[in-house]
């Protein structure tokens, strides 16, 4: 059985990694290692790891960023197969098996990852967060198709992702300047290598609060990173996919609309729209696309119009009960 390593990076999240950490110890993967790598927390992590003993392996580091833990926890690992989870997040049971099982059955895939149930600070479950329709029926997407699909988004969930670890042998780790992108930068550089394995299954609880990571991003940060990533793969002019260097370009256009959007950032809304549809007008027939014109629409909506009219579709819900 192949030997797989959660390896779970936190910083300052003492209410969450409890329920991670059981969730990992409570798979029934036969060989698992349960590894937290402490990113300078100044809460109680060490103590609550410690309530573990010799279940999970504890690493600290001075705080140098989630792209960094990851990389630690990388070069600790024991596992031929390394399952991320972020402290926050939870494992779904069975997750570690199947997924697991999946890179075992599909040796060409470089990582195999499920989809996310989204839950808010409460633990209550609001969406989902999976893969595309193109994926739907595939066990393995081969890599053109795999890194296609990603340049129109991270569909990928990271606490729901299991890497080959050897596929660092072309592929280098997660790159601190791609960050607060540096998962969407890991999976493109992967899937430029490798096919993807994928499983329809709800392989984690990705948890969305105030104190996460990434919900004090600003758009200006947002855009850096990910011209980076696109900036460092396409600039090697003998890349195997650069002929797709425009439309990855439109995508990340496309992307900055939607971020602008839902940051109420009108102008850069209509702008960075305008750039996708001039770089690459193909994409305005995308799904992605009239979804991001559809969050433009409501961010062109006063903020105190969409307040009344969720109160007044409140008011008529409450009336239909009564009825």
């Amino acid at each position: 059985m192949t030997k797989v390593t959660v390896a779970i990076a936190s910083y300052n999240m003492e209410n969450y990694l409890p329920a991670a950490i059981d969730s990992a110890l409570a798979q029934d993967h036969d060989d698992v290692e349960i590894l937290v790598v402490d990113d300078g927390s100044t809460d109680d992590t060490r103590e609550i790891v410690s309530r573990y003993e010799r279940r999970v392996r504890y690493a600290y580091q001075e705080n140098a960023g989630v792209a960094n833990a990851y990389n630690r926890a990388l070069e600790l690992a024991k596992g031929d197969y390394v399952h991320f989870l972020d402290a926050d997040d939870i494992l779904t049971p069975s997750t570690i098996g199947r997924l697991a099982a999946l890179l075992d059955e599909k040796p060409t895939a470089g990582l195999a990852h499920g989809d996310a149930l989204v839950m808010n600070a409460a633990g209550e479950v609001y969406g989902t967060r999976g893969a595309p329709a193109s994926f739907h029926g595939r066990r393995l997407i081969p890599s053109a198709a795999a890194f296609k699909e990603l340049l129109r988004g991270c569909h990928i969930t990271t606490s729901a992702l299991m890497l080959r670890k050897s596929v660092l042998d072309k592929v280098t780790p997660f790159r601190q300047k791609s960050v607060p992108g540096e998962d969407w930068d890991m999976w493109l550089r992967v899937a430029a290598e490798y096919d993807v394995a994928h499983l329809p299954i709800s392989a984690c609880y990705y948890r969305v609060h105030d104190s996460s990571v990434t919900s004090a991003y600003t758009v200006e940060r947002v855009m850096r990173s990910h011209l980076y990533t696109l900036d460092t793969i396409f600039g090697n002019p003998t890349f195997r996919y650069a002929h797709l260097g425009d439309y990855a370009y439109a995508c990340l256009d496309r992307t900055m609309a939607r971020v602008a959007a839902r940051a109420r950032e009108r102008r850069r809304f209509l702008g960075e729209l305008r750039k996708a549809l001039v770089r690459q007008p193909s994409i305005a027939f995308e799904g992605a696309t009239l979804a991001t014109v559809v969050d433009g629409l409501k961010a062109m909506v006063p903020v105190p119009v969409i307040r009344a009219a969720r109160r007044l579709r409140g008011g008529i819900a409450t009336r239909m009960v009564s009825l």
